[in-house]
């Protein structure tokens, strides 16, 4: 089990495993008390809809929507000792390929985002979304499972990690980590990230130089929920970033992406 130290207030937070304390609901509610601040450029909300598909009916935790209007998630909450097979891929297969009858759920989205923002959204602009996009999912679960990763990324679905601390205080602390993508984030710019020939990966020429502060030599940049060092170098007009570090995590011979998002965190994901 893992221990968290908060030096502000000189305390050890230990990982609390959800067979000893707490179950699915619990785990769930700790969630739902903490979406808003987790995914804050997200309208966030309990989904009591059902999902119907040709392969059953299933029904999401928790619903988001950008406050672009520009995306939507499903979000399911897991325990890391469910079956994934029976449990976990046949709901999410229920949400790929359900049903999501625009006027119900425009109707739907638009009430709870009242209800809990105090705002009234046009529902238009809801009902264009959900013409336009399908929505993205999301599982969310207390501890790492390998064999959820590989399963949920051919399905296209991202895997987050949400750990739960307590004190001798009885306070609160939590982990967030993306496992095999990135959690919902909105996006402001990007660049494409190419390896230099001679070193690989652990020298990376950014096209668009412009995320990159330019005045920063150093900069930390998120990788499959990892932070990394890298430094800043230009050489002959182009712009590299170079890793500081022993083990570099990024795979060989792979193109990147290089995300700023609204929190101007920088984030690396593999094309």
């Amino acid at each position: 089990m893992a221990k968290l130290l908060v030096p502000s207030d000189s305390s050890w937070y230990d990982e609390l495993g959800s067979v000893a304390y707490y179950g699915e609901t619990e785990f769930q509610r700790a969630i739902e008390l903490h979406v808003s601040e987790i995914f804050s450029d997200y309208y966030a909300f309990p989904f009591a809809k059902s999902i119907t598909s040709k392969l059953g009916t299933s029904k999401p935790d928790l619903g988001l929507i950008s406050k672009s209007l520009s995306e939507w998630w499903i979000i399911e909450v897991e325990l890391g000792k469910h079956d994934l097979e029976n449990h976990v891929l046949k709901q999410i297969d229920d949400f790929r390929f359900g049903k999501y009858p625009t006027p119900i759920f425009t109707d739907y989205f638009s009430k709870q985002i009242k209800k809990i923002y105090k705002k009234e959204i046009d529902q238009n602009k809801i009902k264009n979304l959900l013409k336009k996009r399908p929505p993205k999912i999301l599982v969310i679960v207390d501890e790492e499972r390998k064999e959820w990763m590989d399963e949920l990324k051919k399905r296209d679905v991202n895997l987050c990690l949400f750990q739960v601390f307590k004190n001798t205080k009885g306070s609160n602390a939590y982990r967030l980590s993306d496992l095999n993508g990135s959690y919902p984030y909105i996006k402001i710019r990007e660049s494409h990230c190419v390896p230099e020939k001679f070193y690989g990966n652990n020298l990376l020429e950014i096209k668009n130089p412009a995320i990159i502060h330019k005045n920063k030599q150093n900069t930390k940049i998120h990788y499959l929920g990892r932070q990394t060092s890298w430094k800043r170098i230009s050489d002959k007009g182009k712009t590299y970033l170079r890793f500081l570090g022993k083990i570099n995590p990024l795979p060989e011979n792979s193109n990147f992406c290089l995300i700023q998002d609204s929190r101007q965190r920088l984030i690396l994901i593999k094309n």
